[in-house]
């Protein structure tokens, strides 16, 4: 065949006339790659016969593993990630099967929240754009793993990002202690206390 692909097991003995085939393999480069199988003979030995071509075929891609494409990256607390992840279903050679639409959602396990984690398949692509990772505290690290609707085509395995530390940037300050007992002269007895802090 002369498409991007490669055959395997793409040779065979004739037996009594006939050459019975039985783990020819052919490796796409992309789904629904076409090709065309053309038989020829031994050159050289005996009769060198006309070469002869097979009806046409479609290499379907099936989807073994998810991957992240894009690394997620850029975590402040409560905002959108400045780079936004992108998953992509492909097989066990790493080609996106381009008949996957199934939603991707990702969560992680850390005390923080996420939010606009679900993102539907497009031609195997599922391209997040408004992820956003709410921390409980500053420098919280977490990891995002993604799975594919359960119980839909076939249940691939999960798959996890690189980790992630989220940034916690103020955007106000707070008296986290209110000062009280207040005598002309002398010490507060509250003394305050003042947090610089995000929104959340």
């Amino acid at each position: 065949e002369t498409s991007a692909g490669t055959l395997t097991n793409n040779t065979q003995n004739a037996s009594a006339g006939t050459a019975t085939f039985s783990n020819l393999i052919y490796t796409a480069t992309a789904d629904a790659q076409a090709f065309t199988l053309t038989a020829n003979d031994q050159d050289g030995v005996g009769s060198n016969l006309p070469t002869t071509d097979a009806t046409a075929l479609s290499a379907d891609v099936v989807a073994t593993q998810l991957v992240f494409a894009t690394q997620p990256a850029g975590a402040t607390s409560g905002i959108a990630l400045t780079t936004q992840p992108v998953v992509e279903a492909r097989d066990s050679n790493n080609i996106v099967d381009t008949d996957f639409t199934e939603t991707v959602t990702l969560t992680e396990g850390s005390a923080g929240t996420l939010t606009n984690n679900t993102q539907s398949a497009s031609a195997g692509v599922a391209t997040f754009s408004s992820l956003t990772y709410t921390a409980t505290a500053d420098a919280q690290a977490f990891t995002l793993s993604a799975n594919d609707q359960d119980g839909v085509g076939s249940n691939l395995p999960t798959t996890d990002a690189n980790a992630l530390s989220a940034d916690v940037v103020a955007t106000q300050l707070v008296f986290a202690t209110q000062p009280t007992g207040a005598t002309s002269g002398t010490a507060l007895t509250t003394q305050p206390v003042v947090e610089a802090r995000d929104g959340d």
